[in-house]
């Protein structure tokens, strides 16, 4: 969702961003998830994983809008 509101391209975001759990992101979000490692709005947690199967901090998420809202 952030990735589409932030338009994002998607289509250059094929490339792999390294996550040593890459092959757990689904296909429908691969795209998404490497737009958004590519444009510094989502980073590694440790490890270098991804981890699309965690949920989400309360932080996480607070850091994941304020990024959002100061992408230019």
């Amino acid at each position: 969702m952030f990735a589409r509101a932030l338009v994002l391209p998607l289509d250059g975001a094929t490339a792999r961003t390294g996550f040593t759990d890459a092959e757990e992101i689904p296909a429908w979000a691969s795209q998404s998830a490497n737009a958004l490692a590519g444009a510094g709005i989502v980073r590694s947690k440790g490890g270098n994983r991804f981890a699309p199967l965690d949920n989400a901090t309360r932080a996480e998420v607070c850091v994941l809008i304020l990024k959002a809202l100061s992408y230019n």
